[in-house]
């Protein structure tokens, strides 16, 4: 009887794997490990359009490593990388005819 129910688990458990691989595969942190990141809001609720979030709105930004507070709005230019910045932006994306 005990190898019956041996051989039963062990079944399941070959069965199970699959589906434990596929709920792994659906993980919401496994998006995130690929460089995305959620945005919920002060009541956290998930912040799905830029246009949902006004001025001084403070956020909570969820990336694969933890999460960090913002306040949307807030211009921080010396955080910014120079080609970040509006005026290189235009010039990088004209090229060279040349």
């Amino acid at each position: 009887m005990r190898r019956g129910v041996e051989a039963r688990l062990t079944a399941a458990r070959v069965s199970l794997k699959p589906i434990e691989q596929m709920l792994t595969s659906l993980d919401h942190r496994q998006v995130l490990a690929r460089g995305f990141a959620l945005v919920r809001d002060a009541n956290h609720k998930l912040v799905r359009h830029a246009a949902e979030v006004m001025d001084g709105a403070y956020l909570d930004i969820e990336f694969a490593d933890g999460r960090r507070p913002a306040v949307a709005g807030k211009k921080r230019e010396t955080v910014l990388p120079r080609h970040l910045m509006a005026g290189d932006r235009q010039k990088d994306e004209q090229g060279s005819l040349f």
